[in-house]
Parts: structure tokens; sequence; C-alpha cells
């Protein structure tokens, strides 16, 4: 016996959007237990959550709450486009990598492929079940409107290649919603009132046109999306440099804690000298790791027996950045002209 679904519109739209907002950051939870889970877990980092709600709330019950499903549903497209824009990190290093229990790396192959094939089911899941208790046209325009809006919104918010990660999202998105469609039979619940066999003639002659209007939302999504991308004012490259200040902040400029820490060393190791001024001349940083040594050139003038503010030289500093941007001291360079 087939299972039914009564659903009301202004219901579904509220309670498919929670469920895309609540696990759009689910996530990321993980960075809470970095120690047992590490950051991209394999568990958070997968549709293991609602694929669970999947089985024993919907599958194993005759009468499955049709509110529930909508909500489960938009659990799958929230980490799917969650786990979309994670596939374009600003680097395959550390913190990139799907992590197994114990914050054990499976490293980059493996971790590419896990989170493209989670997206895949996630966004195949979700349409089957759309499919399954509302195949009419309202209900699923309504799917594919709001959905795009998340993920264009979530993207441009994550930053970096934000063209890349909602072309790869909306692609399987629509890829899988044919084959889910086509898998389905066209068949579905459709949430209308009994129709007359005048109605249902008219019903038949438009269904052949369903194809082709969600055909032609996708063809809109993807050039409304290269327009927004191609419009914006900010470039990719200038999304990459902003995000990479955000995160290494300390690549790009010589800070207070930084320079009190090499003046203070200076003094130390300096005992004899009045020193009457410091500053830094130039410094250099790698920006491409996670933790590196940074080298400050500090100058300093001193006061002497006779002359003051005399010109005593340059010194390298070195300090050493950790990949939350704290600090430590590493050693002095000799002094130089």
């Amino acid at each position: 016996m087939a299972k039914e679904y009564k659903i009301n519109y202004f219901g579904f739209v509220p309670i498919f959007l929670a469920g895309i907002v609540f696990t759009l950051f689910f996530p990321d939870i993980d960075q809470d237990f970095k120690s047992s889970l590490g950051h991209r877990s394999i568990i958070t980092h997968s549709i293991l959550l609602p694929y669970l709600m999947h089985h024993f709330f919907i599958k194993k019950k005759d009468q499955p709450n049709s509110y529930l499903v909508i909500l489960i549903i938009g659990f799958y497209l929230g980490i799917a486009i969650h786990l979309s824009a994670d596939l374009y990190p600003k680097g395959w290093r550390g913190t990139a990598f799907i992590k197994l229990p114990g914050n054990s790396s499976i490293g980059e192959g493996p971790s590419i492929i896990w989170m493209f094939l989670n997206v895949i089911v996630g966004t195949y899941f979700s349409s089957k079940l759309l499919i399954n208790i509302a195949n009419t046209k309202k209900y699923l325009i309504s799917y594919f409107i709001i959905t795009a809006f998340i993920a264009i919104t979530y993207a441009d918010e994550d930053g970096g290649d934000v063209g890349a990660k909602l072309i790869t999202f909306l692609v399987i998105f629509l890829i899988t919603f044919f084959v889910a469609k086509k898998r389905s039979g066209g068949n579905g619940i459709e949430l209308t009132k009994p129709l007359t066999k005048k109605k249902e003639k008219k019903t038949k002659k438009k269904s052949g046109n369903m194809t082709a209007i969600i055909v032609a939302m996708g063809v809109v999504l993807v050039l409304g999306l290269l327009i927004f991308v191609l419009s914006n004012p900010q470039t990719t490259s200038e999304r990459k440099m902003k995000q990479e200040k955000q995160s290494n902040y300390r690549a790009y400029d010589v800070y207070k804690d930084e320079f009190n820490i090499c003046k203070n060393k200076i003094t130390r190791k300096y005992k004899k000298k009045n020193f009457s001024e410091f500053s830094w001349v130039s410094y250099s940083a790698p920006k491409s790791q996670e933790r590196y040594t940074k080298t400050i050139i500090m100058t300093m003038k001193h006061d002497g027996l006779i002359l003051k503010n005399k010109y005593f030289g340059k010194v390298a500093c070195y300090i050493i950045v950790r990949s939350d941007q704290s600090i430590a001291f590493s050693r002095l360079g000799e002094k130089y002209k």
C-alpha cells in the first residue's frame, strides 16, 4: 500500500527552508571536538544524520510524518551545499582533508571523492523524497528556487572560488533531480484534489512540458549565476586574497606583539646599549604555509657617551607563526649595517 502524504504549501516552504539552514552549518560542529574528531570529520561531513533519519523515520514507518519528510529533504540539501563548497578550499592541506575519528587525515584524493559522493547521494535522496511526496509544479519550482538562493548566498559568504562552488553544486543538483525523476517514472503523490476526466486530460497535456520547464529553470539559474559572478566587483583572485588575509593575517603585516617580542629580545642581548629608538624596516613570511617562520628586520638607535640617537645597525628577528596565528620567539640574527 502506497504511503499517503498530506502537506500544506505554506507549511512546506518554512520547514524546507529551516531544514536547509539548520544543516548548512552542521558539519562544522566538529570544530568543538577537534581532538577526538578533527575538523572536517568524516562523521559530520557526510549525509549520515539525514540518512539515519530517512531510514528510521521514513522507510521504517507505514505512515511517516509528512513535515518530517520535508525537514529531512532540507537536511540532505544543507549538507550537500556545505560539502560542495568544501570541495574548493584555499589549499589542500591540514584542515581541508576529511578526518577519521581520532583526527587522522584520509588524504587529498579520498577526501575529494568522499565529499563528491556525499553531494551526489544527498541531492539525489532529497529529489527522490520530494518527487514521492509532492510531484506538482508549485512544490518543484519552490524546491528549485529556495535551494538555488541558499546555495548562492552560502557560496558568496564562504568566499574563495564562488563560481566553481556554485556551478559544481547546481550541476550535480540538476543532474540528480532528473535521474530521480526518471527512476520514479514520473510517479509520486500529487498533492491536489481528485481530477475530473476533463481536468485529467488537461493535466496530461501539460505534464509533457514539465521537464522542459525545469530544464529552462536550470539554464536560467546557471546564466544568472554566471552574471552574478562576472558582475561582482570583487574578482575571484581578490576574494582568495581576502580569505587568505583573514585566516593568515600575520603574513601580511608586522603586528605590535611581534614587534615587542623582537624589541625585548634585542634589549636583553645588548644589555650595555642604551637604546633610544626601535623600528622595523622590512619583513618576510610565506603565505602558503600553515606554520612558518616570519623574519622581521629591526633597526635601532642608541645613546652613546657623546652622541645621541646614534645608528646601531640592523638585526634579523625570527618569529614562529602557528596555524592558529599564535606566535613564539625563535632567535635573533647577528647585527649588520
